[in-house]
């Protein structure tokens, strides 16, 4: 195959087989230049998005410098793409990506904004928690509906994401009420802390503050029945 002709470089599936059959025989340096010449022909079409996910594959410094160029050629209308079909790079770069990517979405794009965050479940972002906690603070204030990236600070949370989620138990909104109360509890139980004494919820989910023993109609059985932690897992990914 001739790879200098253009209309080979418009199956992002079959490019992604070839790049990754050269960074396994050592070409690195080939695989980039392929590569770039795929972005370069297909220019910003939803074919550079597609094969996005490519960048999995290559040295985290070109990843990313690729992906940022990607996203500030992105037009408008594709970046939605673009957030569905980037690879997840386990790099400090790619919090600051995601962050500033979060940054250009819109009020009515919340979804797109916890579909981006997903990315940083499995991402070290144990120590941007500040920056994270800015940002989410900031969207939730301008009323974006985020509530799914909040799960971000499960993992990496510290007493920083307790105080900061603390206020969103007296909410107005249910859900982030919720969220906030099973985040704060899975913090406290990677401390080996007990929160849950002192603080409980009712068969609504709805948290009730500094309340000890159960309400009536707390569900007894179902606590039995599962484990804390396996619940808080199901909870957290319910919401």
């Amino acid at each position: 195959m001739h790879f200098n002709q253009p209309k080979e470089f418009h199956d992002h599936l079959l490019l992604r087989e070839f790049i990754k059959l050269l960074i396994e025989m050592g070409h690195i340096d080939i695989a980039k230049k392929l590569y770039d010449k795929y972005i370069e022909i297909n220019d910003s079409s939803r074919n550079v998005l597609l094969g996005s996910n490519i960048l999995l594959y290559f040295p985290v410094d070109y990843a990313m410098d690729t992906l940022d160029k990607i996203k500030n050629d992105c037009e408008e209308e594709n970046i939605h793409s673009l957030i569905y079909n980037c690879p997840t790079i386990n790099s400090d770069r790619f919090v600051d990506f995601c962050i500033s990517l979060g940054n250009s979405l819109k009020k009515d794009d919340g979804f797109s904004i916890d579909m981006l965050f997903s990315h940083l479940l499995v991402v070290d972002c144990s120590g941007r928690e500040k920056e994270l906690i800015t940002f989410l603070e900031e969207k939730l204030n301008l009323g974006y509906y985020i509530i799914g990236s909040l799960n971000v600070l499960a993992n990496i949370g510290t007493d920083l994401s307790v105080d900061f989620l603390m206020k969103y138990l007296d909410s107005s909104n249910d859900s982030l009420k919720q969220k906030a109360f099973y985040i704060i509890r899975y913090i406290k139980e990677r401390k080996n802390i007990d929160w849950y004494n002192d603080l409980e919820f009712s068969s609504s989910c709805v948290p009730l503050v500094n309340m000890r023993g159960h309400p009536p109609n707390f569900p007894h059985r179902l606590k039995t029945l599962i484990s804390r932690r396996l619940q808080i897992t199901l909870e957290l990914l319910s919401l």
